[in-house]
């Protein structure tokens, strides 16, 4: 039988081993006969009260075919177990929805849970009888799921997950952090004073930005100073950088006899060299968090390998940032010491406002999302643990029959109303963000962003992990009160029916005796 998330193939098995511990105490102390003797006494005094013109001995017949024929129903459903539908923990099994990240997902047995569940739940039972009417409410609800999420999971890119993993990269190496300051400091800053103290723009530089835009020169892998041999192909290092060999026609001030194993390359070497470059140690770094640069080409399809690895050297600066040089001191700023002094505060209270607003929908969506989707597993297994003691404890009503079943389902269904808030999250961040394949949504995705919409995209989908759940169960409720309004209707009327069998047949026995009189 398949589950819909890790957790729920371990508290499956506790929540029916609990209930099979419950079952047999009442029957070790009787309790689970008691039912029928109240309903059988009950009966009996109706009967009583009624008399003969109430139906009689007819109605009493009639009602105890009912209540109790009713009540051997829901006790052998609902509460006696049978080997038939008994539960495997090997037998359980979770498949995690295909996505562009993962289409082919590993599944989860209680054998191999692809969690650390398996150490943390080892005593779990290896089997449990379930009784055969929960058994059967199980498997359509967990069949019914999984095919709305089969039928829906068409086009789903998971860009939260691709979020997720550029949030927990970072940074541990060191020596990868000091020479990120290092190369801020030697290369960038001198390569953008250059550039803004230029007359003229080279065209190397002006087809960089035209094609990067004018943002590219605003971090340190900046297209344009790479592009320009007279910025970053005509600085170098200031000191010997680890990776680089010693070039005499380049390193001409260094003497190799002191020992000197190490060269000083160009900012443009020391950037783009395919192993031992810094972008190439920076996105390997970064990258590794969750195979992040595998998925990222596996989304971003049609984004180049250049692209994809940019991205990745950004995530990384912003994981390491290097020390910054007041812009004044480069760029020049020729406002009043007046408009500067009313313009600062406001500024940093926009960009305040802004960031913390950002901050708290991203610190707040993903604790709740974690937190409902592990609830559900719990409440499942509560309902699994209790609903034996009360069906018994309803003297094996048949409304309990039904609203325990409409209860089982609808709780498993709210995986696919996560799984529906996933997808539509998935095609709003496309459409809020267009050009999925662009640069935009790349750096959208790896980096802290406290814009509007990205506040917007974290509130709607907390929303949604939350709304859409409560809304289904509220639809669910009004089902469940009329299916068992019905249920109850019938069986009043079917007890009816031999109320006025039994009145009918008293009057012509009653007409019979007084006509032989």
């Amino acid at each position: 039988m398949g589950v819909d998330s890790y957790l729920e193939i371990f508290m499956t098995m506790y929540g029916w081993t609990f209930a099979s511990i419950i079952t047999r105490a009442l029957a070790d102390t009787g309790l689970l006969i008691l039912p029928f003797l109240f309903l059988l006494v009950q009966a009996m005094l109706d009967a009583h009260q009624h008399g003969a013109e109430g139906g009689g001995v007819t109605w009493l017949i009639r009602r105890l075919e009912v209540i109790l024929g009713t009540a051997l129903f829901v006790f052998v459903t609902c509460v006696q177990t049978t080997p038939l539908t008994s539960l495997s923990k090997l037998g359980l099994h979770y498949a995690p929805p295909a996505s562009a990240i993962d289409p082919a997902p590993t599944m989860a047995t209680g054998a191999d849970p692809q969690s650390t569940y398996g150490t943390a739940f080892a005593d779990a039972a290896d089997a449990a009888n379930v009784p055969a009417w929960w058994f059967t409410v199980m498997t359509i609800s967990t069949g019914i799921s999984a095919s709305v999420r089969a039928g829906i999971s068409t086009g789903t890119r998971d860009f939260r997950q691709i979020e997720e993993l550029a949030h927990i990269a970072s940074i541990e190496d060191v020596r990868l952090r000091s020479e990120i300051q290092r190369f801020y400091s030697e290369c960038y800053v001198p390569a953008r004073s250059r550039y803004l103290r230029a007359e003229s723009v080279s065209p190397e530089t002006n087809a960089a930005l035209s094609t990067y835009g004018k943002a590219d020169v605003d971090w340190i892998g900046s297209h344009a100073f790479r592009s320009d041999p007279s910025l970053y192909g005509n600085l170098f290092a200031k000191a010997e950088v680890p990776g680089f060999a010693y070039d005499p026609s380049r390193d001409t001030d260094v003497d190799p006899s002191f020992g000197a194993v190490n060269g000083r390359p160009s900012c443009k070497e020391w950037w783009e060299t395919t192993n031992s470059g810094l972008r190439a140690r920076m996105v390997d770094q970064v990258g590794r968090a969750g195979q992040l640069r595998t998925k990222l080409v596996s989304v971003f399809t049609r984004a180049s390998s250049d692209d994809v690895d940019d991205t990745l050297a950004r995530l990384a600066v912003s994981k390491a940032p290097p020390g910054y040089i007041d812009p004044e001191h480069v760029v020049g700023d020729e406002r009043g010491f007046k408009d500067k002094a009313f313009g600062l505060p406001s500024s940093l209270a926009g960009a305040a406002g802004t960031a913390w607003k950002g901050f708290e929908a991203s610190a707040t969506m993903n604790p709740l999302i974690n937190f409902v989707t592990m609830v559900q597993p719990l409440i499942l297994m509560g309902l699994y643990m209790f609903l034996p003691i009360i069906t018994v404890f309803s003297g094996y009503s048949m409304q309990v029959f039904v609203l325990g079943g409409l209860a089982i389902f609808t709780v498993k269904f709210w995986s696919v109303m996560w799984f529906i808030a996933r997808w539509t999250d998935d095609h709003l961040i496309e459409a809020m963000y267009p050009g999925s394949d662009g640069n935009v949504l790349l750096e959208a995705l790896t980096t802290w962003d406290a814009s509007e919409k990205r506040i917007v995209l974290n509130v709607l989908l907390m929303g949604m992990y939350i709304g859409l759940p409560l809304l289904w169960t509220s639809m669910m409720a009004w089902a469940g009160f009329n299916l068992s309004g019905g249920l109850a209707r019938m069986m009043t009327d079917a007890i009816d029916v031999a109320k006025n069998a039994g009145k009918t047949g008293a009057e012509m026995g009653k007409k019979v005796v007084t006509k032989g009189r």
